[in-house]
């Protein structure tokens, strides 16, 4: 007997399967196919020879082994997801595992996701718990170890199931507004006791404030974060400086950083990234990591003044970057304030590259000191829209407090810096 479906489509062959459970063995007397990607039914029609969409009963248990195979995956690829142009290129270079498969056809496509630099979409865990956190943090480990592609879809996968069903220990701990959204280290839990207990010194984030960990610390891409630095320099003193003394004595510290996938892309303008970038000694600049994924090339700019860069140390957990300046000669940052000596309600300036516009200063307050994943961040009303990522946050004797960073949704009040002491850690 032969059941002709129409078409290959998943609800055909959902059908017929189920039309012919009664006929198969004890370990395939279901099918289902309703979650399979178009890619993985694919897979399965090659594989399991199916012709004209026309399927037999001795389909069925090719079908189910191979079904069994995809449910084991922890990353399962759907490229319908991705631009026409990126699934082309991975569809392309897979072709011959698709014949293999859909979990060999998925483990490649895995592969080169990684080695084509796809954007990893991490899942945002602040419904759950710090403890629960960390605990599915712990047990995608292995999976981040393979890649940031297998972590980020194990994370949404225990997400899902802790909320739906909480783990026993994890009941007595109703979610934590003082904890951090990411991280979650034992610094930054006590930072949470403490300002519960009315000691505002220093806060954590509540939860779904802010998502460090958007690039893949595993990436081949990013070097280490340890190595040699510069001496950290000494803070300055004195009385507060006019806003034009201070903004000449600290702009010119303050670089365009321009970044793109290869010379081609730079040249012709395609998927250029820009930011800021703060000296911090004759070659080394401090900057954030995002702006700087997957470059290529990474050239320098202020006013008429261009060169090439290098990334010589990155901590993309927490969006801190070192670059190397091989053309230019920098003119470093005088002083360093720490961040334990900044007052609440103190002034502060940002200079920075908001939209290209090089230079661009603004004044605001310390509104709040904070920590998330460890790192200690200043909370500013110093206006920073795009672009001003990387840039400088200085005090009014021309000290580096911070490296501007992000923005809250958009609000104009709402912004961060992390602390420039953070960048000799």
């Amino acid at each position: 007997m032969r059941l002709a479906p129409p078409r290959w489509t998943t609800f055909s062959l959902l059908t017929a399967a189920l039309l012919l459970a009664g006929s198969l063995s004890a370990s395939a007397q279901t099918v289902d196919l309703r979650n399979l990607t178009i890619d993985a039914q694919e897979a399965m029609k090659q594989v399991c020879k199916v012709d004209e969409g026309r399927i037999e009963r001795r389909h069925l248990e090719c079908l189910d082994y191979h079904v069994r195979a995809w449910r084991k995956l922890v990353f399962k690829p759907d490229l319908e997801s991705l631009s026409l142009r990126q699934a082309r290129q991975l569809r392309e270079a897979c072709l011959t595992d698709l014949n293999r498969g859909p979990a060999p056809w998925a483990r490649c496509i895995e592969q080169q996701m990684v080695e084509q630099r796809v954007d990893v979409v991490y899942p945002d865990l602040a419904a759950l718990t710090a403890p629960m956190r960390n605990r599915v943090r712990q047990m995608c480990d292995s999976a981040a170890k393979v890649s940031g592609h297998r972590e980020a879809a194990c994370l949404e996968k225990l997400r899902d199931r802790f909320l739906e069903h909480p783990p026993a220990d994890a009941k007595q701990s109703a979610i934590s507004a003082t904890n951090t959204r990411q991280g979650d280290s034992p610094k930054a839990e006590q930072i949470g006791r403490a300002a519960s207990t009315g000691d505002r010194r220093v806060a954590a984030l509540t939860p779904g404030v802010l998502d460090f960990h958007q690039l893949d610390p595993a990436d081949p891409f990013w070097p280490g974060w340890r190595g040699a630095r510069p001496a950290e320099p000494t803070s300055l003193s004195g009385p507060e400086r006019a806003p034009d003394e201070l903004f000449s004595r600290i702009s010119p510290s303050v670089y365009v950083v321009l970044s793109a996938a290869s010379v081609a892309d730079f040249r012709a303008g395609r998927h250029v990234r820009q930011g800021s970038a703060v000296a911090i000694s004759d070659s080394l600049l401090a900057t954030n990591c995002h702006i700087l994924q997957g470059a290529g090339v990474i050239v320098l700019l202020q006013g008429e003044e261009n060169g090439r860069a290098r990334l010589v140390r990155s901590h993309p957990a927490t969006d801190r970057c070192l670059l190397d300046s091989q053309d230019m000669a920098l003119h470093p940052v005088a002083g360093i304030r720490a961040f334990e000596d900044l007052k609440m309600g103190e002034r502060v300036y940002s200079v920075a590259a908001p939209h290209g516009l090089q230079q661009t200063f603004h004044d605001g307050i310390v509104s709040q000191l904070r920590s998330n994943n460890g790192i200690s961040l200043i909370q500013t009303s110093a206006h920073a829209a795009p672009g001003s990522s990387g840039g400088g946050l200085f005090d009014s004797a021309g000290n580096l407090v911070g490296i501007t960073n992000f923005t809250v949704a958009e609000d104009t009040r709402l912004h961060f810096a992390i602390a420039a002491g953070a960048y000799w850690d």
